[in-house]
């Protein structure tokens, strides 16, 4: 952490500059001010491990600062006290819609120039809206460009064009932002609010079938209306981190002190009021697969502090509990910094008894000061080791100025001091308060059965599907879904969500060492604290728990032996060369293959036997001229092997045209993909026709050099034949028929076959970040080398070896081109981009290592590229030169 900076090195121009024992005088103005009032010298606060000084403009804006030196970048958070509680029922929507249109440009910045310069010096630029905020962030600019980036953040608070094109250009965005993000868990959330909160801030607006608030409905002057009121300097706290304060506090106030304040601003305060409908019963029709009841209670927001940690102690105590054949239980708190839910929920056959009981449960159980020191212990453990600039949903940053804005800002400083001190009597007096019986809701939701249809493919349907069954406690059904979910996304976060997701299920089931798996690949892309929390109660669990059951690997005599195998319609006509006594048994091996791949021979066959086939070669087919060669230069067990393996390349030609589906293939990673599926096939009849383990032999040594062939080899028949066997065990020869059909596009698929099967897509860049060739020079290659290819650069060395599936896993796409110099030597440049930051940056650390194992891999660059938000992912570039050939 950066050291605490010397206030007295703040220039001149701060107003009311002091001199004297700087951090006394702040501190003892931090006694007897309140947060926000404009006092002349920035205030230093203690959150966390960090030092927040914050600074407040004559306009209202707060200016905050904290200095970090563990990256040598900058991040600005813009962070808005508005959000989805300024709506109504017939705004629903408007907040996310104003987010959008301050994307659409300025007169000064149009349209998508203020992300392209972050992102041109490889930093990321984004917002979000939530139930309090708008956050807009630049997260990891160089500390050079935070002058401009903060002028054109205070440019996009007041000057937004609100062009007609751009406006509806941002409003079809959020559309299908919307659609694509709706699900049961956000409509049941949105019952619950709307019902508690009868239709206004918190609760206002219901989503329609498709998934949509009113947004789309709302016109460009009633979002610019609302945007003028709401989007105010007194309503915003511009948060930097990175630099000392003495450089950042100037900067942020040059770039907005000139904005006017309002003459008649909006009041900071918006009230939630005691005008709340009367509690009573609510039914709905909803997609769970099974019924659900709920007790709601209205609770308090983070101004009655300690009611709200009790009542979250209380949710802690009584969450958690296993779910059962008939029903699932929960109890939790929907927290908002101005108010709260307390929800008590059942899903099963009997879940309005249930709901009832457990209700009674909770409100009337006896509390002992043990339990209580356990949920404290856990409340506590949530509230460290968070950071100042993590994703900017979950950053330390945001959250101080996001309760610094509200005027909240005591109660966060003194969150995790109040835990501490909370007693048995506080959690009693929370209850006597929040949670009368009187007070609840009784909330009804039934389900439809359609939901219990076959998991559909469509990734929103999927993720709808998913959240429905978690919702109702089909955890199993649920599971399927979010490992199918988790296939099909390239999205860092979207990944945390999923890990943390499948490790939450799998921990209700007791599925320990499954849990634990996800939650430790989610740590590895995010090191989100929900995460670590999470995993540190499956460590805490008693067992280790067992992996899922699978299907057993084999079937009882798959073949039915070869002397009993039925007589083929076709058979093999001729066989030329050294023909071996063994080769009568070629009719019989056809039958077999006929049988194990319930698929006939449609003509018959040639085989021409050589005493080589070829330097390394054991033997080919070759679709064009339909020839089968089988070399006798091994053992008659591997030979026999070979004539199998070919021969059953020749049944899948017969069948699927190999011919034509490697003209189709227009890349080089194409092309493994396709191999991986033909070799793959024919490798798995051999292994399961003549019990030969290929995976016993086929394996990369730990230490050593690493032949390429081999690789090749443990590739298109290990990984082939897992791929092809994985597909067999999910939907049967069908299945594998028809990936045939539509084969895999890259090697990533064959390496995750769930991905193939959730219709994933590799995603090569288009163009290459700064490569361009020079004069004189010509571009003679432009290729995908795919997952194959960083598995293959990271399996040279042995150092980075282990690295290879892990990194490997997280590559979304790539390029790689070759151009030739007047020298005659070949430049080669390899963008890749990783679904994650944190794979891209280990990549970058181990590539020197892998590339120092090929020696033709000389004068290596390596360039992070940062994220690229055309392709959705973080770019590496490895540029290097191959000599010009010895001729």
């Amino acid at each position: 952490m950066a050291a605490e900076p010397d206030i007295r090195a703040i220039p001149a121009r701060l107003p009311g500059r002091f001199r004297v024992m700087p951090l006394l005088i702040g501190w003892l103005l931090s006694l007897v001010l309140p947060p926000n009032a404009a006092w002349a010298a920035p205030v230093a606060h203690r959150y966390g491990t960090y030092t927040f000084w914050v600074d407040v403009l004559e306009n209202g804006l707060q200016a905050i600062s904290v200095p970090d030196d563990t990256e040598p970048t900058a991040t600005v958070f813009v962070i808005y006290s508005v959000g989805n509680r300024m709506e109504e029922d017939g705004t629903h929507g408007i907040t996310h819609l104003a987010e959008h249109a301050a994307f659409s440009g300025t007169p000064a910045a149009p349209m998508d120039v203020l992300i392209d310069t972050v992102e041109s010096q490889g930093g990321e630029a984004n917002a979000f809206t939530r139930d309090d905020m708008t956050v807009f962030y630049d997260h990891r600019i160089p500390t050079a460009m935070l002058a401009e980036v903060l002028e054109m953040e205070a440019d996009r608070m007041r000057n937004v064009a609100f062009s007609d094109a751009d406006f509806r250009h941002e409003r079809a965005r959020l559309e299908a932002e919307e659609q694509s993000t709706n699900d049961p868990r956000l409509q049941l959330r949105q019952w619950r609010r709307h019902a508690a909160f009868g239709g206004t801030t918190y609760g206002a607006g219901l989503f329609n079938a498709a998934g949509n608030s009113r947004a789309p409905g709302l016109d460009a002057a009633a979002v610019r209306a609302f945007y003028d009121n709401w989007y105010q300097p007194g309503r915003a706290a511009v948060v930097v981190v990175g630099p000392d304060p003495g450089a950042a506090l100037p900067m942020v106030r040059a770039a907005f002190e000139d904005i006017p304040a309002p003459a008649a601003p909006m009041p900071h305060r918006v009230d939630i009021g005691r005008s709340l409908p009367t509690p009573g019963t609510v039914e709905f029709d909803t997609g769970l697969t099974r019924p659900r009841a709920e007790r709601v209670w209205v609770g308090p927001g983070m101004d009655h502090l300690t009611d709200r940690l009790a009542l979250e102690a209380l949710a802690l105590l009584h969450s958690g509990q296993p779910p059962t054949d008939r029903e699932t239980r929960e109890v939790f708190v929907d927290g908002m910094l101005g108010s709260s839910l307390f929800v008590v929920a059942v899903t099963g056959e009997d879940a309005d008894s249930g709901a009832g009981q457990l209700a009674a449960q909770v409100t009337r159980d006896t509390l002992t000061e043990d339990a209580l020191e356990r949920a404290k212990a856990a409340m506590s453990a949530s509230l460290s080791d968070r950071s100042v600039r993590t994703r900017p949903y979950f950053s330390l940053a945001v959250d101080f100025g996001l309760h610094s804005r509200w005027d909240l800002l005591g109660p966060l400083l003194e969150q995790d001091a109040n835990v501490r001190a909370l007693t048995v009597d506080d959690v009693k007096g929370a209850v006597s308060r929040w949670l009368r019986p009187e007070q609840a809701w009784t909330l009804r939701y039934h389900p439809d059965t359609a939901g219990l249809a076959a998991l559909p493919s469509d990734k929103d349907a999927l993720h709808a599907a998913g959240i429905a069954a978690a919702e109702s406690g089909d955890l199993a059904r649920a599971i399927a879904a979010f490992e199918r979910l988790l296939s099909l996304t390239t999205d860092d976060m979207n990944t945390v969500i999923y890990r943390y997701t499948l490790g939450d299920l799998n921990f209700r089931l007791r599925r320990h060492g499954e849990a634990r798996r996800h939650l430790e690949a989610g740590l590895a892309v995010i090191d989100y604290p929900a995460l670590r929390e999470l995993l540190e109660q499956v460590d805490a669990a008693d067992g280790m728990g067992t992996p899922p059951p699978t299907k057993a690997d084999a079937d009882a005599d798959p073949d039915g032996g070869a002397d009993d195998a039925p007589a083929t319609s076709v058979r093999v006509v001729d066989t030329t060369g050294a023909t071996p006594a063994w080769a009568t048994e070629a009719a019989s091996v056809m039958g077999r293959l006929e049988r194990w791949r319930d698929a006939p021979f449609k003509t018959d066959l040639v085989i021409q036997f050589e005493e080589s086939a070829g330097e390394g070669i054991a033997g080919y087919y070759q679709p064009s001229t339909k020839t089968l060669v089988v070399g006798l230069s091994n053992s008659e067990r591997f030979n026999r092997g070979t004539m199998l393996h070919e021969m059953f390349h020749a049944l899948q030609d017969q069948h699927f045209d190999l011919s034509a589906l490697d003209s189709a293939v227009d890349d080089l990673d194409g092309e493994r993909a396709l191999a991986g599926l033909i070799e793959g096939e024919a490798m798995l009849a051999v292994s399961e026709l003549m019990d030969y383990d290929f995976f016993a032999h086929g394996k990369l040594p730990d230490d050593g050099p690493i032949d390429p062939s081999r690789f090749q080899g443990i590739y298109r028949y290990g990984d082939g034949q897992r791929f092809v066997k994985h597909l067999r065990d999910v939907g049967g020869w069908p299945l594998v028929s028809a990936a045939f059909r539509n084969p895999p596009r890259s090697s990533a698929e064959i390496y995750h076959p769930e991905r193939y099967l959730n219709g994933w897509r590799y995603r090569p860049p288009r163009r290459l970040p700064r490569v361009r060739p020079g004069d004189d020079e010509r571009v003679i290659m432009d290729d995908v080398m795919g997952e194959y290819g960083l598995r293959m650069l990271l399996s040279c060395a042995p150092e980075t070896r282990s690295l290879a599936p892990v990194l490997g896993a997280a590559l979304s796409g790539d390029r790689q081109i070759t151009i030739r110099m007047p020298s005659g030597a070949l430049r080669m440049e390899w963008v890749l981009v990783f679904e994650n930051e944190a794979s891209a940056i280990r990549f970058s650390e181990v590539a020197a290592t892998a590339a120092a194992a090929v020696p033709a891999m000389t004068d290596l660059e390596v360039v992070h590229h940062g994220y690229r938000r055309r392709v959705r992912g973080h770019a590496i570039g490895l540029s290097w030169t191959v000599p010009a050939p010895v001729h």
